[in-house]
């Protein structure tokens, strides 16, 4: 399989930097879409009301919740008050520290997840997709510092 026509006409856009007017760049071998839906109409059967909290989540039995976006929770907070009832997947900002902070910067983060995640309920990762703006460096420094980790959770 190698034909362009069978790929999404919109990614294959994407990977040029001004639309129609440069050669392509490379081919997406990947696109996402995630949502969180529902069915209105078996919500309204059932005389329930679709979940809009951590505790709606909770109580229909979600066990894991991603993405978990430091641009727009609190992170910390969310942990601590959910911890033991439901599990966070990310962390680490991927509009902020991977593409724009400094190594170190991408270090103290990821130490402080850890911490953070040492008493459990916490996937360490980052928040979302990694984009083509993240240095190279600061990947490197977010997967070594996660691979000094010195334990885990009981």
């Amino acid at each position: 399989w190698n034909e362009r026509e069978d790929l999404w006409p919109a990614a294959v856009e994407s990977a040029r930097w001004i639309k129609g007017e440069r050669p392509l760049m490379f081919l997406p071998w990947s696109v996402e879409v995630g949502m969180h839906y529902y069915r209105a109409d078996l919500f309204k059967a059932a005389n329930q009301k679709p979940p809009e909290t951590f505790d709606d989540l909770i109580a229909i039995g979600l066990k894991c919740f991603n993405p978990f976006q430091p641009e727009v929770m609190d992170v910390d907070g969310i942990l601590r008050a959910y911890r033991g009832r439901l599990s966070f997947w990310g962390g680490l900002s991927t509009q902020r520290t991977l593409p724009y902070g400094s190594v170190e910067d991408v270090r103290r983060e990821t130490r402080h997840l850890l911490e953070m995640g040492r008493e459990g309920s916490f996937i360490l990762s980052p928040a979302h997709a990694v984009e083509g703006d993240v240095p190279l460096e600061n990947m490197l420094a977010f997967i070594e510092t996660a691979q000094q980790q010195t334990s885990l959770a009981a």
